[in-house]
């Protein structure tokens, strides 16, 4: 992650200024910072935030370090997710192409991201829900062998939506 408070400092002393405070955050976290800045709150050296008077005052901010925090602001509500998905056909002679459509919703934004198709658990297909989608989007599946497929999707989450799953598989039948 790039530094988000450039050009900031955290603490003086003997004339040299500096930062002494970092945060440091995984890309997951990155993306769940909103903001970030220095509290100026005692790195100055002056005579009214030295270590006597208001500094030594416990009910003062300017107690609580000799140096500015670092701030950060985060976001880390996500809404919840509800995806559908469902096959083209239930019906399909050997060889066929099926097409599995997925509806994702979460909150007032689209989501975004990976979805995957899944028979009996096991990943076949995969879409790519972009914001221009509105949370809808198709994939045609590789062929299918004969028999009875349990069709599933799931989504992993986005920044702003929580992961989820469809309830009831899709059910299709290929002779």
């Amino acid at each position: 992650m790039a530094a988000k408070a450039p050009g900031e400092r955290t603490y003086s002393f003997d004339g040299e200024v500096g930062s002494l405070d970092h945060v440091l955050a995984t890309r997951a976290g990155a993306a769940a910072v909103t903001g970030v800045g220095v509290w100026d709150i005692n790195a100055p050296e002056w005579a009214a935030r030295e270590y006597g008077g208001a500094a030594t005052d416990g009910s003062s901010a300017f107690r609580s370090s000799d140096h500015d925090p670092v701030k950060v602001g985060l976001d880390t509500i996500r809404d919840a997710s509800t995806l559908v998905g469902y096959a083209d056909r239930l019906l399909v002679r050997s060889g066929q192409p099926v097409r599995y459509t997925v509806k994702l919703a979460a909150g007032a934004t689209a989501p975004t991201g990976r979805v995957q198709v899944l028979d009996r658990g096991r990943a076949i297909a995969s879409v790519d829900v972009t914001a221009a989608d509105v949370g809808r989007a198709t994939v045609t599946l590789p062929r299918l062998s004969r028999g009875i497929h349990l069709l599933t999707a799931s989504y992993a989450g986005d920044d702003q939506a929580k992961g989820s799953s469809t309830v009831w598989p899709s059910i299709v039948l290929v002779w």
